[in-house]
């Protein structure tokens, strides 16, 4: 592990010794976010405000170059502002917007269940809820659990959760009572498929169809169990739930439109 040296008394940053000086100030205008930079997500600041009323001030100190733009830590000092407390800082001499953006692409980007916690842990109620759905029915992935919450268009498998309005904090729920109701028809249907994505899309339209009743679906399939295999997209699941659906059926159902 590196011997990190912390010093007030002097500005200046020794990479090749790996020792570097660590100031304080109460005065944050002194500090400027760097044109260019990937704008600030606004939620990441706002949690990181809680945890400093909770916890007091945030220890890990913010980089800046000479000019004391911020080079890293631009939510830390947004939130220190937000919630008037001081900051450290550790000046590197000659960082520009170059690297910044060679030091972003090198961090963890927010993935959509950093943005469904941050939000959850504000407070935001169908944030809290999706989150509860989730931690309910475990064996469902995070765009599963928003189509049968109907918060994304599941009329076609290629659509993607809104990222837009997902990490705006803007989602809002469907009804309920039917998404828990078809999350237990999918967990029951576990033994024959491992609910991938697409699977449960389809089959989430299926349950909305007036002529789809599960309860003669699933007793189709333990006629022939083996028959709900992987397909390679939306179509071929209709077919083959359809296919299933009417086995020794004489009235054939249409199921694909």
């Amino acid at each position: 592990m590196s011997n990190l040296n912390f010093n007030y008394q002097t500005q200046i940053f020794h990479p090749k010794s790996k020792t570097f000086d660590v100031f304080i100030t109460e005065d944050l205008n002194r500090f400027e976010l760097m044109r260019g930079n990937r704008p600030p997500n606004p939620q990441h600041v706002e949690q990181l405000a809680k945890n400093i009323e909770k916890f007091g001030m945030l220890c890990n100190p913010i980089l800046v170059n000479e000019n004391m733009q911020v080079i890293d830590g631009q939510h830390r000092l947004l939130a220190a502002k937000k919630t008037g407390v001081s900051i450290y800082y550790i000046i590197v001499k000659g960082y520009n917007l170059e690297q910044v953006k060679a030091l972003n692409l090198k961090q963890k980007n927010w993935t959509k269940l950093d943005f469904l916690n941050s939000y959850a842990d504000m407070g935001i109620e169908s944030y809290v809820y999706i989150r509860q759905f989730l931690n309910r029915h475990i064996v469902f992935k995070l765009r599963t659990a928003l189509t049968l919450l109907d918060c994304v268009n599941s009329d076609f498998i290629g659509n993607r959760i809104k990222t837009g309005k997902f990490k705006e904090g803007t989602v809002k729920t469907g009804d309920r009572q039917k998404a828990e109701v078809y999350a237990e028809y999918l967990k029951l249907l576990k033994s024959y498929h491992k609910l991938s994505g697409a699977f449960c899309s389809v089959m989430i339209q299926m349950f909305k169809k007036d002529n789809f009743v599960f309860s003669e679906f699933s007793n189709k399939l333990k006629l022939q169990p083996t028959a709900l295999v992987e397909c390679a997209n939306a179509e071929q699941y209709r077919q083959l739930i359809e296919h299933i659906y009417n086995y020794k059926r004489r009235k054939k159902v249409n199921l694909r439109f």
